[in-house]
């Protein structure tokens, strides 16, 4: 319930969360890492392709998307899968 409310899917019924002195949730989800224990992706995209939708779901501006998709690829060694279909990745690796 706590992560939902962090990263807004769901809306407390009280009181108030912040994360490093912010309570908007588009901030929190820029700065939250989330991976559910089941993980349902469309194993027909690429690793690019899913952090690109991601990237809008989170509201993140349009000219800002593809250079965040990258770095988070960088970030986590999956630059060389970036054009991977996510149906070949491990659980690992997403």
């Amino acid at each position: 319930t706590l992560l939902k409310i962090l990263l807004g899917f769901t809306k407390s019924s009280s009181g108030k969360v912040e994360i490093l002195g912010e309570s908007n949730s588009v901030f929190m989800r820029e700065k939250i890492g989330y991976l559910p224990e089941k993980v349902i992706l469309h194993p027909f995209l690429t690793a690019i392709e899913f952090l690109k939708i991601a990237g809008r779901l989170s509201f993140i501006p349009e000219n800002r998307i593809r250079k965040r998709a990258e770095e988070c690829l960088d970030k986590v060694g999956l630059t060389e899968e970036r054009n991977r279909k996510l149906e070949t990745f491990s659980k690992g690796m997403i």
